[in-house]
């Protein structure tokens, strides 16, 4: 037994509510009414989605129908007195036009279209509209790629940011200047530092006769505070081995680690006292 419903259509607004999406893509994204099969039926509706020949119709009671095309699908403008319609092949249904649709469910709970009918002025506003809003849309896809770099950038600046900290909070380590008497501590000495000008990656001799006592090697940047503020403030720890009463460190590699410049070296021994800085030029 044939079911015969008339459905018409009335504006979208801007909100969306109950279950339904309007995600503009593929049909089948949306929550669509299943149609029986071969109920025949026949409504009006805006077309809110397409894919190849598959789209979705919205009715004026927002529920959604997903109606497919075939080559038998007869698809044409409204006839006038004493004359047919123009025929328009499927690419001309667009997303925003408002057309009304004939035809049977299938086994999928879809409407196999057997006619679809419009006017020659909802064809003209769907035209507008898709010039419109297709910009728009590439625009946006655009401006998401943008964001997805801009999220990556965002996440390389705090590991950055988590790096400094590390290196700030490591100053924490030069504050063993005195016993737990009181009386000052007694500081590993630095007797020379050869050459005076160190290169990147390049390894270079600090004397000291407390050589075999030590146990970190640090660049610190001079400080540079403007505004309260010191955009220099760094500490760089470097990798070093000790012979014949010697430390020999390796510079940092590149600049990303130090900017070049000149630096405080400080040696400290095995209980975190610090030395008395000897200033070097990296580059």
């Amino acid at each position: 037994m044939d079911v015969d419903t008339t459905k018409e259509w009335y504006p979208i607004s801007d909100s969306n509510d109950g279950n339904n999406k309007d995600t503009g893509g593929r049909p089948g994204e949306e929550e669509l009414s299943s149609i029986p099969s071969g109920a025949k039926m026949k409504f009006r509706g805006v077309v809110i989605g397409r894919y190849a020949d598959v789209f979705t119709i919205r009715d004026r009671t927002r529920a959604d129908y997903q109606v497919f095309i075939t080559d038998n699908t007869s698809i044409k403008t409204h006839g006038g007195f004493l004359r047919s319609g123009k025929k328009y092949p499927v690419t001309e249904i667009l997303r925003g036009f408002i057309v009304e649709v004939d035809g049977r469910g299938d086994a999928q709970g879809q409407l196999v279209a057997e006619k679809i009918r419009f006017t020659d002025s909802d064809m003209r506003a769907a035209q507008t509209t898709d010039v419109r809003v297709g910009p728009l849309e590439t625009n946006q896809e655009r401006m998401a790629g943008q964001m997805d770099e801009v999220y990556a950038v965002a996440a390389e600046v705090r590991t950055e940011a988590k790096a400094v900290n590390e290196r700030v909070s490591a100053l924490d380590d030069y504050d063993d200047l005195f016993n737990s008497d009181g009386r000052p501590a007694i500081q590993p000495t630095i007797t020379a530092i050869a050459p005076d000008v160190i290169h990147y990656g390049a390894a270079f001799h600090i004397t000291t006769p407390d050589a075999a006592n030590i146990r970190k090697v640090v660049l610190i940047r001079p400080g540079a505070v403007t505004h309260s503020f010191d955009m220099e403030q760094r500490v760089v720890e470097l990798a070093f081995s000790v012979d014949n009463g010697r430390l020999t460190p390796t510079a940092p590699l590149n600049g990303n680690f130090a900017p070049p410049g000149y630096y405080m070296v400080f040696i400290l021994n095995s209980s975190g006292v610090p030395s008395v800085a000897s200033f070097v030029r990296l580059r």
